[in-house]
């Protein structure tokens, strides 16, 4: 690989920084209440795989004080003096640069200090320990030898941001980074906000974070310096000091994380302790497995696929991971001098927490053994993100029941807690009810594991020669369990009426249930995605045969009723199938066919279209469209886009018998458009009878762009017609999902800006100028006709132009830069040789979306896409509008063109070293790409 020269790597630095502590300022200006943490995270990710393969991507001087550490100590994956001094100089400059910058646009500064209530040690604190994690994860994920050539690292650092931005933010602000201390104290220093102590305060706390990190790496990774582990050939197995040292530190920062967010009353406590527990098993589950959790123990021993886990490691494992839990709950409660108490919430009983609890640690169990143990359903780089799914799934389903604990080491953490604080006895009672269910769960779904996954014991007895075949009953258990657990947790999220997460939670539990039976089943869980694979195969293409469907559909209706009278004797309730208010049956029809395509649509082609295969991003991108159909059509028809949803609900034959039409309307189209854009995977004689011949490469690549482009934009009208508080999240979760689906086709730019900035970077010889207008012209026709679908289903328009007291001038600013990121990151993980990503580029460029809907939703609307904005513009002429919106389109695509041409000119700039590599030309060459630190 040709070396990147140290001012590139320099400027890679400033780059990345100053949209870390750009983000940072616009979200805490906007005053974004529930995601402000979830973009300043995503914009750490994507810069980081962005950036990774140039400079490290380390945009942070603790960062990079920890890996000069690991250097000193004789690590060479760590970096130099010189590279630290220039690192650092850099990093502080871009802050500064982007506090100043954010200064003039809001004409304010962003205060550096203790939040309200609280005081400098305390802040301090946080500082220390999320600084801590972010640096270990950093060391783990990007440095450690035995997690080299992975794909998840950008993903679990810019998580530890999630995790502690929730909790320890509402203390201290969450920096936990010297450049952004220094970049928010330039300004509020000046303005007599805040002194230059509070700056060295929180600097010393970040600092001496990034040193214990160093020890503690040091300690758990000697074979990245001189080796202390038995070596036999490559294996190298740490002692049983070192995995015990590991699960404490794990479960400590979990519990920590789940006081911090419970005690202050997060919005996102759910999300963010899951995201806690994402980064730490991608930190250490190559050292201890990374349970962090007695009932995964349990699992993990009862399962029997762990040979190397004895019962006296059983043993050790959960009196660290219960120790863990009580020293994290002392210090949480030092830090917000508060305790809590661990039992049933609300009005709810022993029983019905208990109940929920067995249910919700069984998913997160069996799903563990899934992704981690199983040699069937494993996966190399989505583990962590699925097993911290689970938390997300069940901290929402069943918070407001339970608590939602899953965890015996979280339990006794809570209760050992609220005991010493003088709350009596009656915490450690249900410590020891939770834990009991607790580990129940985790043996039955060991013995769901061993059934459904039985095509393991196949190998094994094959010696691992040749594969396993799932049997009938194991593939209809699958679909079984799966759609009881998708049916439930729709459920249990009304239910209990979950206020943000509830359609994050659902498509969770998808995303981690396909990822746990994909393998076995394929992983339906849907009538109609089973009726769009049975007809596909019918007419010659891919899909499952009629015996197969046969079995599976009423396995899934099956699973649908059994959630039905599950949830219903839990909760005394029902949840009756219908249009929401406002809302007609045509409305919410249109609203179940139109996702219900997208999901079976999406389901094609990451799954089953050969370009695509194989890929680890499946099970993401089909949970996604959850996402993206949850917020915006949800709120007209529910949200169901599955007959076994449907009908696992209560409403009468008329309302089951239209959603059920829509929903197999929806997937015979997705049928139909996969067999038109993949002609080349049916036989020449379906070709001839059904096509007249496969379609022209242009035809598809527009009808594709039409497509993607499309269904953003219904996305993005009807999350903001409706109000949904998750808006910005599940338009990027559109993006993401189409992105994965139609990459491979016509590269998925679905946006003008993209094709301005892949056509100027020259990076890709097939995308000629022709190409160029044609895909913008599709582009823009596509939003002007979704713009008049979601107004056909909302009878409603909306203008497009600055929000409250915003001028024209900083909503142009505003559109430019997050369209710079935007088309920044795309050019750097679709195109780039060098930091490209093969399975993490569409979460990376969706995730942009997040990034600046948030930070910039309240200055402009967030368009970041002429196709977005002439959509909209459009839709409010026809309204009745008037000219003012059109005017406004034009000034934004102005600002969103040139912030695709500018990001071009940088990419080149910072990406020169892929022009000494050579590049390939072609549109999408995703390919795995290695983790560089320097």
């Amino acid at each position: 690989m040709a070396e990147v020269g140290m001012a590139t790597k320099a400027m890679a630095e400033f780059i990345g920084t100053f949209l870390l502590v750009f983000t940072v300022t616009c979200n805490v200006f906007t005053d974004v209440p529930i995601f402000a943490g979830v973009s300043i995270a995503f914009v750490l990710m994507v810069s980081i795989y962005s950036l990774g393969g140039i400079s490290g991507a380390n945009f942070n001087p603790a960062v990079s004080l920890a890996l000069f550490g690991t250097k000193l100590l004789g690590d060479d994956a760590g970096i130099s003096a010189a590279q630290f001094g220039t690192y650092v100089g850099s990093q502080l400059l871009g802050g500064i640069a982007a506090s100043l910058a954010s200064q003039r646009v809001f004409n304010d500064a962003v205060p550096l200090g203790p939040s309200k209530k609280f005081e400098m040690m305390e802040a301090g604190l946080c500082e220390f320990f999320y600084t801590f994690m972010l640096c270990f994860v950093v060391l783990n994920v990007a440095t450690a030898k035995k997690n080299g050539g992975n794909q998840y690292y950008g993903m679990a650092i810019g998580f530890v941001i999630i995790a502690g931005a929730y909790g320890a933010g509402a203390v201290s602000g969450g920096c936990f980074n010297p450049a952004v201390a220094w970049g928010l104290g330039a300004t509020t220093i000046i303005h007599n906000k805040s002194t230059v102590m509070v700056a060295l305060v929180y600097t010393a706390c970040e600092c001496a974070g990034a040193l214990v990190a160093v020890g503690a790496f040091r300690m758990l990774r000697p074979d990245n310096f001189v080796s202390a582990w038995t070596v036999s050939g490559n294996n190298t197995t740490p002692d049983g000091g070192i995995m015990l040292v590991s699960e404490f530190l794990g479960t400590f920062m979990l519990v920590l994380t789940v006081g911090l967010n419970v005690l202050v009353g997060s919005k996102a406590g759910a999300f963010s302790i899951a995201a806690s527990l994402t980064s730490m098993i991608y930190a250490l589950g190559s050292v201890s497995g990374a349970h962090f959790n007695p009932a995964v123990s349990t699992a993990i021993l009862v399962s029997g696929r762990d040979k190397t886990f004895s019962a006296g490691t059983y043993c050790g494992y959960m009196g660290t991971q219960v120790v863990a839990g009580i020293c994290a709950a002392l210090v949480y409660q030092t830090i917000l001098g508060d305790s809590m108490k661990l039992g049933p919430q609300g009005d709810y009983s022993l029983s019905q927490a208990l109940v929920a609890e067995f249910v919700f640690t069984f998913v997160l169990a069996f799903v563990v053994l899934s992704v981690a143990v199983s040699t069937t359903t494993k996966s190399a780089d989505m583990f962590g993100l699925a097993i911290g799914g689970c938390v997300t799934v069940g901290g929402n389903a069943i918070g407001a029941v339970s608590g939602g604990s899953l965890n015996p080491a979280v339990s006794f953490g809570i209760a050992t807690g609220s005991l010493i604080a003088g709350g009596g006895t009656g915490s450690i009672m249900n410590a020891f009810y939770y834990t009991a269910v607790d580990l129940a769960a985790g043996a039955l779904a060991a013995g769901v594991f061993r059934v459904v996954h039985m095509v393991d014991h196949q190998e094994q007895l094959l010696n691992e020669t040749s594969e396993g075949v799932s049997t009938p009953l194991s593939k209809c258990l699958a679909e079984f369990v799966g759609t009881f657990l998708l049916v439930f947790t729709v459920a249990s999220n009304v239910l209990t009426e979950v206020p943000v997460f509830a359609g994050v939670s659902i498509a969770f539990v998808l995303m981690v249930s396909i990822y746990s039976l994909g393998g076995i089943s394929g992983a339906n869980f849907n009538p109609a995605v089973s009726a769009a694979l049975a007809l596909s195969k019918a007419l010659g293409g891919p899909g499952i045969d009629f015996t197969t469907f046969a079995q599976y559909v009423p396995s899934q209706l099956a699973g649908g009723l059994a959630a039905n009278f599950g949830y219903t004797m839990l909760f005394g309730g029902s949840i009756a199938l219908s249009p929401t208010e406002h809302h007609g049956i045509a409305e919410a029809g249109l609203c179940e066919l139109l996702y219900t395509f997208m999901l079976c649509f999406v389901v094609f082609n990451v799954a089953v279209a050969k370009n695509n295969q194989p890929n680890q991003y499946y099970g993401l991108a089909i949970g996604f469209v959850i996402i993206a159909g949850a917020f915006g059509a949800g709120a007209v028809s529910g949200g169901c886009f599955n007959p076994a949803v449907a009908i696992g609900l209560s409403g009468t034959f008329t309302m089951y018998k239209t959603y059920v039409f829509c929903e197999l309307l929806g997937a015979t189209l997705a049928a139909v458009l996969f067999m038109l854009l993949r002609s080349d995977l049916l036989s020449e004689r379906v070709q001839s009878i059904v096509l007249s011949g496969p379609l022209p490469d242009i035809a598809k690549k527009l009808t594709s762009e039409f497509l993607g482009t499309f269904m953003l934009v219904v996305t993005v009208g009807l999350n903001v017609l409706v109000g949904s508080k998750a808006g910005a999240f599940s338009i990027a979760a559109s993006l993401t999902s189409m992105i994965y689906a139609l990459g491979s086709v016509s590269g998925a730019h679905f946006n003008p800006a993209v094709s301005t900035a892949i056509l100027f970077s020259g990076r890709d010889g097939t995308f000629t100028i022709g190409s160029y207008i044609g895909y913008m012209g599709t582009q823009v026709v596509a939003g002007i006709c979704a713009a008049l679908t979601y107004q056909s289903i909302l009878h409603d328009s909306m203008k497009l132009g600055p929000k409250g007291d915003y001028s024209l001038i900083q909503a142009l600013i505003a559109e430019f830069a997050f369209t710079f990121v935007l088309a920044f990151v795309v050019l750097s993980v679709a195109l780039s040789t060098t930091t490209k990503s093969a399975d993490m580029f569409g979460l990376a460029i969706g995730g942009c979306v997040t990034v600046g809907g948030n930070a910039i939703g309240a200055v402009s609307g967030g368009s970041l896409n002429p196709a977005v904005s002439f959509g909209i513009a459009t839709g409010s002429v026809i309204a009745g509008g008037g000219m003012g919106s059109i005017m406004n389109a034009w000034h934004y695509t102005a600002a969103e063109l040139a912030g695709g041409f500018v990001a071009a000119m940088i990419f080149r700039a910072t990406h020169a070293v892929d022009q000494k590599e050579g590049y390939a030309n072609v549109p999408a060459a995703y390919s795995q790409s290695n983790v560089l630190v320097s």
